[in-house]
């Protein structure tokens, strides 16, 4: 944990406005912290500066929600994935959060209403693994 603050106090020094190496720093960290707390905690300040230097960019968005899901923090990814779903709404891993967060949250009916729409969309050549996850849910 605190190696993962160094290294963002050296990327701050750095390449303060190197958006795409914030992320990409974070988010392998993020995937293999076994939802420790305190690595989470440490990958999502790298996730705000990238969001903060690219506020358009929804993909930077979707990997936020990412880490507070896996940080169960539902109401902030919820935020996340919906702020990128406004800025791109097109993506499908935005849209993917959301629904994440409802089953999470208990809210089947809306989970099953956005799937339904998603799948009118996706035939089954191209459904992705999510959304035959978040289906089979």
């Amino acid at each position: 944990q605190q190696r993962i603050a160094d290294l963002l106090d050296a990327v701050d020094r750095h390449e303060p406005k190197n958006a795409a190496l914030y992320v990409s720093i974070s988010r392998p960290f993020a995937r293999i912290a076994g939802r420790t707390p305190g690595v989470l905690k440490e990958c999502r300040k790298f996730m705000e500066r990238a969001c903060a230097l690219q506020p358009w960019n929804g993909a930077f968005e979707v990997e936020r929600g990412h880490q507070l899901l896996l940080a169960r923090d539902l109401a902030g990814a919820n935020a996340a994935y919906k702020k990128a779903s406004q800025l791109d709404d097109a993506d499908t891993g935005a849209l993917l959060g959301q629904v994440h967060c409802q089953v999470l949250q208990g809210q089947f009916k809306e989970a099953s209403s956005q799937l339904e729409f998603m799948r009118e969309f996706q035939t089954a050549l191209d459904m992705t693994a999510d959304l035959a996850f978040l289906s089979a849910l």
